[in-house]
Protein backbone atom coordinates (compact mmCIF):
# COMPACT_ATOMS: atom_id res chain seq x y z
CA UNK A 1 0.00 0.00 0.00
CA UNK A 2 1.26 3.38 -1.23
CA UNK A 3 1.82 6.19 1.97
CA UNK A 4 -1.45 8.20 2.30
CA UNK A 5 -1.01 11.82 0.10
CA UNK A 6 0.08 14.57 1.70
CA UNK A 7 -3.14 16.71 1.15
CA UNK A 8 -4.78 14.72 3.40
CA UNK A 9 -1.83 14.80 6.19
CA UNK A 10 -1.34 18.40 6.06
CA UNK A 11 -2.32 19.28 9.53
CA UNK A 12 -1.00 16.12 11.31
CA UNK A 13 2.35 16.09 13.25
CA UNK A 14 4.95 14.66 11.60
CA UNK A 15 4.66 11.71 14.86
CA UNK A 16 0.85 11.04 13.48
CA UNK A 17 1.81 11.18 10.11
CA UNK A 18 3.88 8.09 10.50
CA UNK A 19 1.54 6.36 12.69
CA UNK A 20 -1.31 6.87 9.50
CA UNK A 21 1.38 5.45 6.83
CA UNK A 22 2.62 2.57 9.10
CA UNK A 23 -1.26 1.35 10.01
CA UNK A 24 -1.90 2.00 6.27
CA UNK A 25 0.87 -0.17 5.23
CA UNK A 26 0.84 -3.60 3.53
CA UNK A 27 3.12 -5.07 6.88
CA UNK A 28 0.17 -3.54 8.73
CA UNK A 29 -2.65 -4.42 7.02
CA UNK A 30 -4.77 -1.77 8.19
CA UNK A 31 -5.50 0.29 4.71
CA UNK A 32 -9.12 -0.17 4.87
CA UNK A 33 -8.98 2.25 8.33
CA UNK A 34 -8.53 4.93 5.28
CA UNK A 35 -10.60 4.17 2.46
CA UNK A 36 -12.75 7.17 3.40
CA UNK A 37 -10.49 9.99 4.45
CA UNK A 38 -10.41 11.77 1.55
CA UNK A 39 -14.34 12.49 2.65
CA UNK A 40 -12.96 13.72 6.12
CA UNK A 41 -12.36 17.92 6.81
CA UNK A 42 -8.77 18.15 7.58
CA UNK A 43 -10.14 19.16 11.58
CA UNK A 44 -12.05 15.56 11.40
CA UNK A 45 -8.98 13.77 9.98
CA UNK A 46 -6.86 15.41 12.47
CA UNK A 47 -9.28 14.58 15.90
CA UNK A 48 -9.35 10.64 14.25
CA UNK A 49 -4.96 10.92 13.76
CA UNK A 50 -5.25 12.22 17.57
CA UNK A 51 -7.43 9.48 18.26
CA UNK A 52 -5.46 6.60 17.20
CA UNK A 53 -2.00 8.13 18.27
CA UNK A 54 -3.59 8.35 21.80
CA UNK A 55 -4.72 4.50 21.26
CA UNK A 56 -1.12 3.92 19.58
CA UNK A 57 0.58 5.17 23.23
CA UNK A 58 -2.15 3.19 25.60
CA UNK A 59 -0.74 -0.15 24.56
CA UNK A 60 2.54 -0.12 26.19
CA UNK A 61 3.42 -3.35 23.92
CA UNK A 62 4.76 -1.88 20.85
CA UNK A 63 1.64 0.20 20.24
CA UNK A 64 -0.62 -0.62 17.69
CA UNK A 65 1.50 -2.25 15.25
CA UNK A 66 2.77 -4.12 18.54
CA UNK A 67 -1.07 -4.82 19.13
CA UNK A 68 -2.05 -5.62 15.67
CA UNK A 69 1.61 -8.52 15.89
CA UNK A 70 0.12 -10.16 19.25
CA UNK A 71 -3.43 -10.48 17.30
CA UNK A 72 -1.72 -12.07 14.26
CA UNK A 73 0.34 -14.67 16.71
CA UNK A 74 -2.74 -15.11 19.02
CA UNK A 75 -5.06 -16.36 15.65
CA UNK A 76 -1.79 -18.35 14.16
CA UNK A 77 -1.40 -19.99 17.38
CA UNK A 78 -5.23 -20.79 17.96
CA UNK A 79 -5.14 -22.21 14.26
CA UNK A 80 -2.88 -24.64 15.58
CA UNK A 81 -4.18 -25.55 18.55
CA UNK A 82 -1.74 -23.48 20.81
CA UNK A 83 -3.42 -22.12 23.84
CA UNK A 84 -1.83 -19.02 25.45
CA UNK A 85 -3.00 -19.60 29.01
CA UNK A 86 -1.32 -23.47 29.27
CA UNK A 87 0.31 -23.68 32.47
CA UNK A 88 -1.81 -20.84 34.39
CA UNK A 89 -3.36 -21.87 37.50
CA UNK A 90 -6.68 -19.01 38.35
CA UNK A 91 -6.02 -18.47 42.21
CA UNK A 92 -8.81 -17.18 44.38
CA UNK A 93 -7.74 -14.15 46.45
CA UNK A 94 -8.13 -13.54 50.43
CA UNK A 95 -11.37 -12.43 51.06
CA UNK A 96 -12.17 -8.98 53.15
CA UNK A 97 -15.35 -9.45 55.30
CA UNK A 98 -17.23 -6.36 56.01
CA UNK A 99 -20.17 -5.84 58.50
CA UNK A 100 -23.18 -4.18 57.38
CA UNK A 101 -23.27 -0.38 58.38
CA UNK A 102 -19.78 -0.72 60.30
CA UNK A 103 -17.32 2.59 60.09
CA UNK A 104 -15.16 0.25 58.03
CA UNK A 105 -18.06 -0.49 55.55
CA UNK A 106 -19.50 2.67 54.60
CA UNK A 107 -15.83 4.29 54.36
CA UNK A 108 -14.47 1.31 51.86
CA UNK A 109 -18.34 1.87 49.99
CA UNK A 110 -17.59 5.89 49.55
CA UNK A 111 -14.52 4.81 47.96
CA UNK A 112 -15.62 2.97 45.81
CA UNK A 113 -18.52 4.82 44.96
CA UNK A 114 -15.84 7.35 44.19
CA UNK A 115 -14.42 4.91 41.66
CA UNK A 116 -17.42 3.29 40.62
CA UNK A 117 -16.87 5.48 36.68
CA UNK A 118 -13.14 3.58 36.67
CA UNK A 119 -14.05 0.01 36.35
CA UNK A 120 -15.36 -2.06 33.75
CA UNK A 121 -16.88 -5.76 33.79
CA UNK A 122 -16.87 -8.52 31.72
CA UNK A 123 -19.66 -10.66 31.00
CA UNK A 124 -18.97 -14.42 30.29
CA UNK A 125 -22.20 -15.10 27.86
CA UNK A 126 -23.79 -18.55 28.81
CA UNK A 127 -21.96 -18.34 32.53
CA UNK A 128 -24.44 -16.93 34.95
CA UNK A 129 -23.15 -18.54 38.27
CA UNK A 130 -19.48 -18.15 37.47
CA UNK A 131 -20.14 -14.73 36.07
CA UNK A 132 -21.59 -13.18 39.49
CA UNK A 133 -18.85 -15.04 41.39
CA UNK A 134 -16.33 -13.28 39.01
CA UNK A 135 -17.79 -9.75 39.89
CA UNK A 136 -17.68 -10.69 43.18
CA UNK A 137 -14.20 -11.27 42.66
CA UNK A 138 -13.52 -8.17 40.75
CA UNK A 139 -15.47 -5.98 43.42
CA UNK A 140 -13.16 -7.34 45.80
CA UNK A 141 -10.14 -6.89 44.25
CA UNK A 142 -11.11 -3.47 43.54
CA UNK A 143 -11.77 -2.70 47.17
CA UNK A 144 -8.83 -4.37 48.59
CA UNK A 145 -7.10 -2.29 46.71
CA UNK A 146 -8.85 0.79 47.88
CA UNK A 147 -8.24 -0.26 51.46
CA UNK A 148 -4.87 -0.63 50.78
CA UNK A 149 -3.88 2.49 49.20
Amino acid sequence: MSPLPDKYLSNLTDSQKKLLNKLNSDECGQSHLFEDWSSLSPDDRKSVATQIEQLDSAYTNGGLVGYIDNAKKLLEDSKHGVNPLDGWVPSIPEGEAFELGTDKFKSTEEKGLAELGSIGFVLVAGVWNNFAYFLVCIYHLYLTNIINS
